[in-house]
């Protein structure tokens, strides 16, 4: 019964053997400081984000011709996608105005307002089907510069 469990044993050293990556080589010498493991990797430059913003149009009721009412889709959808983009990448400005009367709501109203500027977006895919023009509209940002225009503390290493 010792003979067995000293080959068990032996075999057990043998699988475990050190290959060289340890959880100490695998946790960052920032990490070990501070203890605090990072939720999101650290980029390194150049870093090229790659934002999509969806956008829908249907024609107006009062179109003269089937080419018309696609041209005005189309319109309206690529005006939905720089909408969507603009979101995504300024945020959205909310007001709301709740008008209550005997303790209940009258009247709720929110309004939404995007302000901004977008410069190189290009259409990724379209489609038309059954009235419905939908745009995917996509704009490469390079990281650092966009992280230091919007003066947030930045996820990316960014040389100065």
């Amino acid at each position: 019964m010792k003979k067995i469990l000293s080959i068990l044993a032996i075999g057990v050293l043998l699988f475990a053997q050190d290959t060289g990556t340890t959880n100490e080589t695998i946790i960052s010498q920032d990490t070990k400081s501070s203890g605090i493991i990072p939720n999101s990797p650290v980029l390194k430059r150049p870093s090229i984000i790659k934002i999509s913003g969806v956008g829908e149009g249907v024609p107006p009721m009062s179109v003269t011709s089937p080419a018309q009412a696609r041209a005005l889709a189309r319109r309206a959808a690529i005006a939905d996608a720089y909408r969507s983009l603009a979101e995504k990448m300024y945020g959205i400005r909310l007001s709301a105005k709740d008008r209550i009367r005997d303790l209940i709501a009258q009247r709720t109203e929110v309004r939404t307002a995007v302000y901004g500027i977008i410069r190189g977006a290009t259409i990724d895919e379209e489609s038309w089907k059954n009235g419905l023009y939908k745009v995917i509209l996509v704009v490469h940002l390079d990281a650092c510069m966009w992280s230091n225009y919007l003066s947030a503390p930045s996820l990316y290493q960014c040389s100065k």
